[in-house]
């Protein structure tokens, strides 16, 4: 067993009190003697600067009393410890300064670094990105991936070090958002089947002097401008095993058995990470300059229905509702139509009839000999289809598809998936790249982490809506993931105040199997991806450090 601590703390501008504040915090963290500890983001000092000199100044250097003191405490307690600062590059050269995550070893031997991959807001002006990819260090205890803050709020440095090999990621955090415990940490986990460790901040984020100020020129309340500290220890099939206050000093920690990362899978026996095609994701690789990924749209009423009864009954509820209902598009949940005596041919042509002189559109799966397709019906007939993506054991050998479709409506874009296709990160963004302003999904609902945390992470790290439809199992079904019209920060908001969510999307559960759940959907927010200055969810992503998510298959 590993055992693990995260710890969450306040710090302000003054790098000596930092330094006396992680040291007190790790000794009374190694009281349970942990064989790694996280701390959060930026140790060294609060991340709000004046200037590039003043960013400089507040840095640490490697060889400095700051990082010597923390490899001491590591070698004192004889843990791993994980420590997230900024860094002067160069002594002299003010600009040349990376937020990077440090790694001490028992001995007190700084052994790893990994530097931030994707800035955020303002961190964009003083600091360089990460210029390559660190990977796993193997230790004692397990393999560990290190990542910092918003590199966690999307999914690809998680991925590429849980490719790797990661069996513990560390996550340092310096976060208001409400969302990066509720969903963010944990999709990171339980997406990848690794168990997670993130420490966050508590406190003011920003000089206490200047906290009223910023509020008022920004429009977020004061109390939102505190590390929401909830630090946390995650399983690898999403169990929060420990969890600290929220904004309050505090550390947590659990015991770990690394093995069960190998062992985790889905129902079926597949493999979370073998389920990956990464020749269907070259995309992510591209220079944003080079993807056009927006286009018109405007909002659009979207519905799931999972007919009950006989087969003939389940139909003559799909047609009940395409006549009685107000919708733009309907989603069907998975194997509505599997064991009824209808052709695909039949099937179509009786949509079809019913979509008769009206602008809606339905979408279903279909099972074939050859396996299993999305399907997108309209007025004119069948407007685009979609086969499996991805592997699976509930599919056997079905034939896959050899890319990931998108398409116009008159409403906007839309990609179809089918299967497991849109819990995979890989295959959203991919779709998003593509201009995908909503993604239609019939599956199967097959664990309760799909519909709390997959499919709402998928929807919030591309800033596209989802209707996901499934019959009831693990007592839920499917969702509606929709979109806020206000969602940049530090810019002025006209239909809601900031809740302490950044990119949380609202959602609308499925409404009992047989009934006819609807939603409206402000589909041109799709559009934007800015979530703060200079951090544009698919413009800003890390497309030079995406190699090993298109190149390396993971086998078993």
């Amino acid at each position: 067993m590993t055992r693990v601590a995260v710890l969450q703390f306040a710090t302000t501008l003054d790098v000596a009190e930092n330094l006396e504040t992680c040291c007190r915090m790790i000794d009374q963290a190694a009281e349970v003697n942990p064989d790694v500890m996280v701390l959060p983001e930026f140790c060294n000092a609060l991340s709000w600067y004046e200037s590039q000199q003043q960013a400089f100044e507040l840095a640490v250097s490697l060889d400095g009393e700051f990082v010597k003191t923390l490899a001491s405490k590591a070698a004192q307690h004889k843990t791993y410890l994980v420590v997230n600062v900024t860094v002067r590059r160069h002594p002299l050269m003010v600009e040349q300064i990376s937020v990077t995550s440090l790694l001490f070893d028992r001995r007190g031997r700084l052994v790893h670094q990994a530097d931030k991959q994707t800035l955020m807001g303002h961190e964009n002006f003083f600091f360089q990105r990460a210029k390559q990819r660190a990977g796993v260090y193997s230790s004692d205890t397990g393999r560990l991936g290190i990542f910092a803050c918003r590199d966690g709020v999307t999914f690809e440095t998680a991925r590429g070090l849980a490719i790797d090999g990661a069996q513990l990621f560390c996550d340092s955090l310096n976060s208001f958002a409400l969302d990066e415990a509720r969903l963010h940490v944990p999709s990171r986990a339980v997406e990848n089947g690794v168990f997670m460790a993130a420490a966050n901040k508590v406190g003011p984020l920003i000089p206490e002097d200047q906290l009223a100020q910023v509020a008022e020129q920004t429009g977020i309340p004061e109390r939102f401008l505190m590390g929401a500290g909830q630090s946390q220890i995650v399983s690898p099939s999403g169990e929060v095993l420990a969890m600290a206050p929220y904004n309050q000093e505090a550390f947590v920690w659990a015991d770990v058995d690394l093995s069960e990362v190998a062992a985790n899978t889905r129902p079926d026996g597949s493999k979370l990470l073998q389920l990956r095609r990464p020749e269907l994701y070259t995309e992510l690789s591209v220079n944003p300059a080079q993807q056009e990924y927006q286009s018109s749209a405007r909002p659009v009423i979207a519905a799931m229905l999972a007919p009950v009864g006989y087969p003939q009954q389940r139909m003559q509820t799909v047609l009940e509702n395409i006549v009685d209902e107000a919708f733009d598009v309907m989603v069907l949940a998975e194997g509505c139509f599997d064991d009824a005596n209808y052709s695909l041919t039949d099937l179509v042509g009786t949509l079809k009839q019913a979509l008769a002189d009206s602008a809606k559109y339905v979408c279903f799966s279909f099972k074939q000999a050859s396996g299993i397709r999305a399907i997108l019906v309209g007025s004119e007939g069948v407007v685009a289809s979609q086969g499996l993506l991805h592997p699976s054991q509930r599919y056997g050998d079905a034939e896959l598809a050899g890319d990931i479709g998108v398409h116009q409506l008159p409403f906007g874009k839309v990609a179809l998936f089918c299967g497991d296709d849109g819990h995979i990160p890989e295959s959203v963004k991919v779709a998003a790249l593509k201009g995908a302003q909503l993604i239609l999904y019939p599956f199967s609902l097959q664990q309760a982490w799909e519909n709390q945390l997959a499919l709402p992470s998928r929807s919030a790290e591309n800033r596209v809506a989802i209707v996901a439809s499934s019959y009831h199992k693990v007592r839920m079904g499917g969702l509606i993931c929709s979109l806020e019209t206000d969602f940049t920060l530090l810019t002025p908001w006209s239909d809601r105040q900031f809740d302490g969510h950044i990119n949380q999307p609202p959602m609308v559960l499925q409404g009992a199997d047989g009934e006819i759940t609807q939603c409206k959907i402000p589909l041109q927010a799709a559009n934007n991806k800015l979530m703060s200055a200079d951090t544009d969810l698919l413009a800003d992503r890390p497309f030079h450090l995406c190699e090993r998510l298109i190149a390396q298959r993971v086998s078993a």
